[in-house]
């Protein structure tokens, strides 16, 4: 988690705590993007940057729903594609090189302090593996099964 949005947080939100997260090591990010890797057929060698071209080439857009719009939740987005009682998932922050673990809760609740427009391009993966829903730093969403 980028430091600087821990300290806009904290600024705007004074006594309340940040959303506990834990930054996955880079084994773990490498296991993580090796198994989304081999159940969209892309195992081999490749570049992170072709890697995440072409997950967001397989996902599908979910039209009507925008990250910016007032009222957007992440979790009821995900309960409008048939997805509930999560507990925690991944946020990839670039190209499946940086990858943190939080509560979907926390990630709800906090969605605005988390993701900025017009910078963050995110991934929310399933702790499971089994989706991805991606973010565009202009509020795009799309979903991918995996």
């Amino acid at each position: 988690m980028n430091q600087l949005k821990i300290d806009n947080f904290i600024q705007l939100h004074p006594g309340k705590n940040f959303p506990k997260f834990t930054s996955l090591d880079i084994n773990s990010v490498k296991k993580v993007r090796d198994a989304i890797a081999h159940k969209v057929n892309l195992e081999g060698s490749m570049t992170d940057l072709f890697f995440a071209q072409s997950i967001d080439t397989f996902s599908k857009i979910c039209v009507g729903i925008n990250a910016e719009d007032i009222g957007f939740s992440i979790k009821q987005t995900l309960l409008g594609l048939g997805i509930n009682h999560l507990t925690y998932v991944y946020i990839n922050w670039y190209r499946y090189d940086a990858i943190d673990e939080l509560s979907i809760d926390g990630l709800d609740e906090f969605f605005d302090d988390i993701w900025y427009p017009a910078i963050d391009d995110i991934d929310i993966i399933d702790i499971n593996l089994s989706w991805i829903l991606s973010i565009t730093h202009f509020g795009q969403v799309k979903f991918l099964r995996l």
